[in-house]
């Protein structure tokens, strides 16, 4: 692979994965922040339980898929660990000469990382297959919860998606002297909503 077509592909993984991470995060906290109003906000979004019900479910669930798939090991899709591959097989052509000793110690580290992570990638994984993407038998028992005994919770999320933002900023600091943030400022927008919401039930 010559000189501007690997490049031009690293920086495109970058981009994708950056854009990924960013809905991935913002679908997220925004479930997390709409779940939180359950605590003293009940009566507002039971002014429209379905739509913030549904809403919620829908945040929760796309943000899973969307967060397994940056972690799966299908040869067919883009994934985190397939940049970090693209990264090592390449990096003499991606970096400087003097960036090359730190480049493969930061590979290794990242690489050891994947594997720290790969408990909660399968559990992520496995709430993906049993319950979003098909309908296994297990949603037939009483009381189905997917995320129950999946070794697996908010916190958890929360670092795979931070991981994947620090993996792409681990190189971008060397390809291009640039780190990226993955947080959208208008993330949290609809507590504009909720205000109002708020404000004419007073009335």
């Amino acid at each position: 692979m010559d000189l501007e077509k690997t490049r031009r592909k690293y920086n495109s993984y970058k981009e994708f994965l950056l854009n990924e991470l960013m809905y991935i995060d913002s679908m997220f906290e925004l479930y997390i922040y709409l779940k939180n109003q359950h605590v003293s906000r009940l009566d507002i979004l039971n002014i429209s339980p379905a739509f913030f019900g549904l809403t919620e479910n829908a945040l929760l669930e796309s943000a899973t898929i969307r967060l397994s798939r940056l972690y799966d090991s299908d040869k067919k899709t883009v994934t985190l660990k397939k940049f970090l591959n693209h990264v090592e097989q390449n990096r003499k052509l991606i970096f400087n000469e003097n960036d090359q000793p730190v480049i493969i110690d930061q590979i290794r580290e990242d690489n050891k990382k994947f594997e720290d992570f790969s408990e909660k990638i399968n559990s992520l994984k496995e709430v993906r297959d049993t319950s979003l993407a098909h309908n296994d038998y297990c949603k037939l028992e009483d009381g189905f919860d997917v995320w129950a005994g999946k070794n697996i919770v908010i916190r958890d999320i929360r670092a795979l998606i931070a991981f994947g933002e620090n993996l792409i900023n681990n190189y971008s600091r060397y390809s291009s002297n640039t780190a990226h943030s993955i947080k959208a400022t208008n993330k949290l927008d609809v507590e504009y909503m909720l205000r109002v919401l708020e404000k004419n039930r007073k009335r």
